[in-house]
């Protein structure tokens, strides 16, 4: 629903702001740490509920990885916010999770 959209939004964005801050820079702006905290968490639901309603293509789960990896190795140069994208993956994946892991009770 639109509340439980919006506690996770504001969570994974706060998570994906603080590692950004703690590991890199205590400037930092953007949504794309809550695009991959949604990709987290939809990765990680449809591989531990089966039959869930989430899906992710194999080919888009690779791509965000590849770029995930690209960016961090510097391949295009700077200003990229590499640890709130982190952040937000790992944030994600983890609610991702432990939902399914509820799910399944």
């Amino acid at each position: 629903g639109k509340r439980y959209m919006l506690i996770f939004v504001l969570l994974t964005a706060f998570a994906a702001t603080y590692a950004e801050y703690l590991f890199n820079s205590p400037f930092s702006v953007g949504m794309s740490g809550v695009v991959y905290a949604l990709f987290g968490y939809t990765w990680m639901r449809s591989r531990n509920e089966p039959g869930s309603k989430f899906f992710i293509d194999p080919g888009n789960t690779m791509m965000l990885m590849a770029w995930f990896v690209l960016c961090f190795l510097g391949f295009f140069g700077g200003g990229i916010a590499n640890f709130a994208h982190a952040g937000g993956l790992i944030s994600g994946g983890a609610w991702g999770w432990l939902a399914a892991r509820r799910a399944m009770r």
